[in-house]
């Protein structure tokens, strides 16, 4: 289980202190704030490839206890550098819910992440990659150095 499916109540990791609300696209996820994702900061569904991208260059984002009277969402509490912020009146800090807030809503962009990386995409009987790698035997062929039995391995050992 990841932490953002774990529900521990005392982690701050937890999908309980940065679970966010129901996803847009799948029934069973759940967005989720990632922590370490900062300063250019992600909300990612738990079960599916949503990803948003927000509040980018925002010092500190965190998830309040409090939740959205409309969407019932939690609330992010949101502190923006001085020189960089996208809020009205020269603003740092802003409190709101990320579907329904229209301050929050223009600073929000979401995505669907790849589910593989490139270099790993293909079949199981892709085998390329990078360097020279090893030859190979064809399978059902013993290894020659390879003594068959430990009688012949010990004798091997001290030769």
């Amino acid at each position: 289980m990841c932490c953002n499916e774990c529900t521990h109540p005392s982690c701050q990791h937890s999908l309980s202190m940065l679970g966010i609300g129901q996803c847009v696209e799948c029934e069973s996820g759940v967005l989720v704030l990632d922590p370490t994702s900062g300063p250019k900061w992600k909300v990612a569904c738990n079960k599916c490839n949503v990803v948003a991208h927000c509040f980018e260059n925002a010092h500190r984002v965190r998830v309040s206890a409090d939740t959205c009277s409309v969407c019932e969402a939690a609330l992010l509490d949101v502190d923006f550098n001085k020189a960089k912020s996208p809020l009205p009146g020269d603003e740092t800090q802003h409190m709101g819910c990320v579907f329904c807030d229209p301050v929050f809503q223009e600073l929000v962009e979401l995505k669907h992440a790849a589910s593989c990386h490139p270099m790993h995409r293909g079949g199981p009987g892709r085998r390329q990659g990078r360097g020279r790698g090893r030859a190979r035997r064809p399978p059902g062929k013993p290894n020659p150095r390879r003594p068959k039995d430990k009688m012949s391995a010990l004798a091997a050992y001290f030769v």
